[in-house]
């Protein structure tokens, strides 16, 4: 198979860069680009009068602000866009048109971007919703590994910049593979919804739960250190004792809770770190929690 142009390879990096700088935006910034475009294209129009057509060009700035901020602000844009290029076209000096005809080009424009909001705001809809479908496990709705470790790195970046605490806990369920054996994959499903449901019960919004796989789970608690941690985990670890065993199900939860301190190791590194834990409170009888703090 031939390799991709490099051609093709650069215009795909470049894409990226462009679009990763623009979701480090705020919706200020990408307010103020949106008028500049507006202003630069108005100006353009002005200047040429007839001599050359510029009005694609005002769809970038409605579809900018119409998928980074939303409808609302989309119809704003668009009908700031049309009073521009109707002003800029129509009414400027000797090329002036009839009122009625200004009025009738400026409706249409508006109605041409107002189309282009209602597109890009579905599409932007249905990218989120992929996205989401992408980093959230179907069964328990938490999100999957990718999702988990997209985060983590960012947390552990921010951890190591900031020296910021940031507590990883990774748990597996002791039991479940008898409730798989003895009452079905229906009732195992069960209790892995179940764990989550109990898991989110306790986070914060700015925490995550995650199903890595199976029966293993993980939390990520950012500014979080090891009294905090302790009792988020013994919680859990409570909750799902009392709770997984009340419906039947003899299961509970074996943690691994590692708090880093500023760590410069790879989220490789502090992943098995807490992996090493977790098996710890297993090899010491299960239903327990492991502590360790990495870092200072």
């Amino acid at each position: 198979m031939n390799a991709p142009p490099r051609s093709g390879r650069r215009g795909r990096s470049v894409r990226r860069q462009v679009v990763a700088w623009l979701e480090q935006r705020s919706q200020r910034e990408i307010w103020l680009l949106a008028l500049g475009c507006v202003t630069l294209f108005g100006a353009g129009d002005y200047a040429i009068r007839r001599q050359l057509e510029l009005s694609v060009l005002y769809v970038l700035p409605v579809g900018l602000i119409t998928y980074y901020i939303g409808r609302r602000d989309g119809a704003l844009v668009s009908l700031l866009a049309a009073a521009v290029w109707t002003w800029a076209k129509d009414s400027a000096g000797d090329l002036r048109l009839p009122t009625a005809v200004m009025v009738f080009n400026s409706v249409a424009r508006l109605a041409t971007f107002l189309v282009v909001v209602v597109l890009v705001d579905a599409l932007r809809a249905a990218f989120e919703g992929e996205r989401e479908l992408a980093l959230t496990d179907g069964l328990t709705g938490a999100a999957n590994q990718r999702a988990f470790m997209e985060r983590a790195e960012q947390e552990l970046a921010r951890s190591r910049r900031y020296r910021r605490p940031l507590t990883l806990i990774h748990f597996d369920l002791d039991g479940f593979k008898g409730v798989n054996d003895r009452l079905g994959h229906e009732a195992g499903d069960e209790v892995l919804v179940a764990v989550v449901e109990q898991a989110g019960r306790l986070l914060r919004r700015s925490d995550i739960v995650a199903r890595l796989g199976g029966d293993e789970f993980a939390l990520l608690l950012p500014e979080t250190d090891q009294a905090g941690a302790r009792v988020v985990a013994e919680k859990l670890r409570a909750a799902l004792e009392e709770s997984l065993l009340a419906r039947g199900w003899p299961v509970t939860g074996s943690f691994g809770i590692l708090t880093c301190l500023g760590v410069a190791d790879s989220l490789a590194v502090v992943m098995h770190q807490a992996d090493q834990l977790m098996y710890q409170s297993k090899g010491a009888g299960k239903n327990r929690l492991s502590y360790e703090v990495i870092g200072s």
